[in-house]
């Protein structure tokens, strides 16, 4: 699955002065500095699913801030060969200082809006290579026509999310009748902002949205969220949490889970892919993070050092391998034993591994869980061809030359035993964080 996110991304540079300064000067206080921008917060969102990302956006070139803004993209995985800079524009900074997030000054510089961004032949290219496309209304209402187009001339879905209620207009001028929206996002102000009614919360009879796209996406805080789809209003309901620490970017978190399971092509309703989409907003309420790749525990994604460990479980396979089938195994029994259970360990874990990194759903099981996997999988390999060789384990013993074709049913059926243990340790382990996740 490749996405494409188009927007703003922005330093966000967050100021608390300590209690007690109403009438200094100069307060003493924190200072936050954070990536953040609903096009930062998908793209990293995505990533953190299983999804490659590309993003464009606009930056000012040989800044600093610049500098950290692209370092953080690269250091979550998120494609930056597309990002355009430029001398002659405005920093990417958003600023704000205050007691409490409900009233703070706020303060953002960005020029994504005026940057001409579709031109380059390699950017379209970006485009036709992606499964889904997705902007924010930091475009101008311009751009999102332009790059509507585009995706209607490759047959790409194009998706936006509302960033602001003052910038919810924009989606609305470039609508045509001509191309359909795939999603639009929204919350319940920016929803009024350009009059799309809800449902009635009961019977979720309501008119349809006048937007033409096939999915409409409006959140509601702690209320929860509603989705016109198929001609119908669904409800989509918030996860409980004993105490909520932070409600900004849960929706971006939401519509980020609706747009891999579409991708995946998958009914977001049914009970699995629903309780995953309610896993991801729960995880950011309950964090000081607005997206997935600041949150403690995040979630599985494909790293470097797994590659790694992959390629170390593939070599050692095939070490055991040649060993468990080599003239010198049959110059002693135990050694085509030993052997024999080794790899099987061996392929138990290579299986688990396996299971874990490319089952689209591998995503439910935490980073830091991979290599405990792997040595489970050795075990229960190992232990599953010992007990499945037992019937024969007399025979072995006695025939001092076995003939190579014993030989090679028996390491043969001590390989199939260790991957069978090693995928349903696997899928068992993900049962189990499933039944683990929050209601």
């Amino acid at each position: 699955m490749r996405a494409l996110v188009v927007g703003a991304v922005l330093l966000d540079v967050v100021g608390k002065p300590g209690d007690n300064q109403k009438n200094s000067s100069d307060k003493i206080g924190n200072v936050g500095l954070s990536v953040g921008g609903v096009a930062f917060n998908i793209a990293a969102n995505l990533k953190h699913m299983g999804v490659k990302v590309n993003l464009i956006t606009s930056l000012r070139k040989s800044s600093p801030i610049s500098k950290i803004i692209k370092n953080y993209l690269m250091d979550n995985g998120i494609g930056t060969g597309f990002i355009i800079e430029k001398e002659d524009i405005q920093e990417s900074v958003y600023m704000a200082i205050g007691p409490s997030a409900d009233d703070y000054p706020r303060l953002t510089s960005s020029s994504i809006q005026w940057v001409v961004l579709f031109d380059d032949s390699k950017i379209k290219r970006a485009v036709r290579d992606s499964d889904m496309v997705i902007a924010d209304t930091n475009l101008s209402h311009r751009q999102i026509s332009t790059l509507k187009q585009i995706c209607c001339d490759l047959g790409k879905p194009f998706c936006v999310v509302v960033a602001s209620d003052a910038k919810a207009t924009r989606v609305m001028e470039a609508d045509s009748p001509a191309f359909k929206y795939k999603i639009v996002s929204m919350n319940i102000d920016e929803a009024r902002k350009i009059k799309i009614s809800l449902p009635d919360p009961v019977s979720l009879k309501g008119d349809r949205p006048a937007i033409n796209s096939e999915i409409v996406v409006v959140t509601c805080g702690e209320s929860g969220a509603y989705v016109f789809m198929d001609a119908q209003w669904r409800y989509i309901s918030p996860p409980e949490v004993d105490k909520v620490v932070n409600r900004s970017g849960a929706g971006d978190v939401l519509f980020s889970g609706i747009c891999k399971g579409i991708m995946r092509g998958v009914d977001i309703f049914r009970d699995a892919e629903s309780e995953k989409i309610r896993h991801y907003v729960h995880r950011i309420l309950i964090s000081e993070y607005q997206n997935l790749a600041g949150d403690g525990i995040v979630l599985h994604y494909k790293r470097r050092s797994e590659w790694i460990l992959g390629f170390i479980l593939s070599i050692v396979v095939v070490l055991i391998s040649v060993l468990g089938l080599s003239p010198f195994a049959r110059s002693a029994t135990w050694i085509h034993w030993a052997a024999s259970l080794v790899a099987a360990g061996s392929y138990g874990s290579l299986a688990a591994w396996l299971k874990i990194y490319f089952d689209p759903d591998g995503e439910m099981v935490l980073k830091r869980s991979t290599a405990m996997n792997v040595i489970a999988g050795f075990v229960v390999g190992f232990f599953a061809a010992l007990l499945g060789s037992i019937p024969n384990l007399a025979e072995l013993a006695a025939d001092e030359t076995p003939s190579r074709m014993v030989m090679l049913v028996h390491f043969l059926g001590c390989t199939v035993l260790g991957t069978i243990a090693g995928l349903q340790l696997a899928r068992t382990a993900e049962d189990l964080m499933r039944k683990n996740l929050p209601a």
